[in-house]
């Protein structure tokens, strides 16, 4: 029986991680023995339609302009095969998971796969974070000006379809071929993170991140108003319970204001022109008393001033973040 790799030979391998940044590895790496027999992966875009969802009106009427929304995640298939006849060399690293010459087997190989793309991540509570890498053949996906490897991957499993396809005389599976579907962590858009607030931006989150300074880069604001949308859109609580380590949406400012932002302004028209209200109790009817609560410790605002005196501040640009 052969071991080892052919020489000189880049095969494809796959690591898991603990953190989507990919620098703590778990477990062994993944070689397939094979070339893959197939790689597809594709690049999707999300438009807008420009019409609102609905077609044009008036007969001759210009064709509404669809409008970029976001990039979408990229998907990639891997169809490769495992074999342990001898007849095809084994990948360096696995030479003792394809049995021995009496009894021949892939069980131990097809089993480190599912180890490495399909174990338990207890730091994510669920499968582990991917980095597969190939030579120069796998599409860019890791969202960062610094990471120039495009052989790089970075992604979760989506699927792993195995299909036996010769057993030897007593029972073991011998030959295999194997589908990957894999899904990119991030969409490769917003880069830089401030460049437009028209588009929906995907940021990794690191240690010391802020709601306010990311919601400042993308929007230009950091209100009470943008942060708790972008809070609601996400469903966390609290501007703090952003998790480090996981991936944070800002959608566009359009999505944000018919999600929310819209609404809200008809409240504060409705406020500013009903009963009298302190600007703490207008902002706990508007996102909620744990948000409002943090809003005014993080901007050290007086709850007790009225909410038509803030107006008049923020009008002036005195006090309004």
């Amino acid at each position: 029986m052969f071991g080892g790799s052919d020489d000189g030979q880049m095969m494809v391998t796959i690591e898991s991680h603990k953190t989507i940044t990919l620098d703590a590895q778990i477990g062994d790496t993944f070689t397939m023995q094979t070339t893959p027999e197939k790689l597809n992966y594709s690049l999707n875009v999300d438009w807008n339609s420009g019409d609102g969802g609905e077609a044009s009106g008036a007969s001759g009427e210009s064709a509404p302009i669809p409008t970029f929304n976001a990039y979408k995640k990229i998907t990639l298939e891997f169809v490769f095969h495992a074999d342990a006849t001898g007849l095809v060399k084994f990948p360096e690293g696995h030479e003792d998971d394809f049995g021995s010459d009496d009894e021949p087997t892939i069980k131990a190989y097809l089993d480190k796969l599912y180890n490495v793309v399909y174990g338990y991540n207890p730091a994510s509570h669920g499968p582990p974070y991917l980095k597969v890498i190939w030579g120069e053949n796998l599409p860019d996906s890791t969202n960062s000006d610094e990471e120039t490897a495009t052989g790089v991957f970075a992604c979760h499993l989506e699927e792993c379809g195995v299909e036996i396809t010769h057993f030897s005389l007593k029972g073991h599976p011998i030959k295999a071929k194997i589908t990957l579907k894999l899904t990119s962590l991030v969409p490769p858009d917003g880069r830089p993170t401030g460049e437009s607030p028209d588009l929906t931006h995907h940021i990794p989150i690191k240690h010391g991140d802020k709601m306010t300074r990311i919601c400042n880069e993308i929007y230009g604001r950091f209100d009470a108003k943008i942060c708790a949308a972008v809070s609601q859109y996400n469903g966390i609580i609290s501007w703090r319970s952003m998790q480090k380590d996981s991936v944070m949406s800002f959608p566009s400012i359009h999505m944000l204001n018919e999600l929310y932002l819209d609404e809200w302004t008809e409240m504060e028209k409705k406020a500013e022109e009903g009963p009298s209200q302190t600007h703490y109790e207008h902002m706990c009817e508007l996102i909620g008393q744990q948000k409002a609560d943090q809003y005014f410790r993080t901007f050290e605002f007086d709850k007790n001033e009225p909410y038509t005196e803030w107006l008049a501040r923020r009008e002036d640009n005195r006090g309004y973040a």
